[in-house]
């Protein structure tokens, strides 16, 4: 099964897709009028069967949920705690410039990674 994985963020959306049982980050997309577009688009373009979006605490986790909703796609929601300090551990040994990124497509990967491991 072909599953993307979505970082929401009120500013930026990650977006990371796993094929087989390996994750690979894919795009940041910018949060605005264009994102559900956008990220529908990549579903399209992967194949995607399942989108699996991050959950948080809080008014994050009913902006996510609200997200989801307008996606109209089969959409599944995964805890995302500590997801941000994984990802920020993995890419410790990165270069300088490469940490400068908007690293939210790693952030959509570690979760979309802990969404498979938990399956």
């Amino acid at each position: 099964m072909i599953a993307l994985g979505i970082d929401y963020g009120e500013k930026r959306i990650g977006v990371a897709v796993a094929e087989t049982s390996l994750v690979e980050p894919v795009a940041v997309v910018n949060n605005g009028p264009t994102a559900v577009a956008k990220i529908k688009k990549l579903a399209k373009e992967y194949g995607a069967e399942k989108i699996v979006i991050g959950m948080s605490e809080g008014i994050m986790a009913q902006k996510s949920r609200k997200f989801g909703d307008k996606l109209g796609l089969k959409v599944e929601y995964h805890d995302e705690t500590l997801t941000s300090k994984q990802a920020q551990a993995n890419l410790k040994h990165k270069s300088r410039q490469f940490r400068s990124q908007p690293q939210d497509a790693y952030q959509a990967a570690v979760m979309l990674q802990d969404w498979l491991d938990g399956r």
